[in-house]
């Protein structure tokens, strides 16, 4: 049975938050395209300006045919 996880991911601008999402998701998790069920934005609390994406997924993936997350 899946369990449903999560990444949060803190830079410090738009492009390079959006970038280390991704590259968290392709590298890092590497996830399949049925296991991400959303990505949040949102100011941090770390430093004003700092933006942090949040990851929610599934850690396994519920489909044969699923395809690999490069087209992101």
């Amino acid at each position: 049975m899946s369990k449903v996880a999560y990444q949060s991911i803190v830079e410090g601008n738009s492009e390079r938050c959006m970038e280390a999402t991704c590259a968290a998701i392709k590298e890092d998790l590497k996830l399949m395209n049925d296991q991400i069920i959303s990505i949040t934005i949102h100011d941090s609390k770390c430093r004003h300006g700092d933006l942090e994406s949040v990851v929610f997924y599934r850690t396994d993936s519920m489909a044969d045919n699923s395809e690999p997350t490069d087209s992101m």
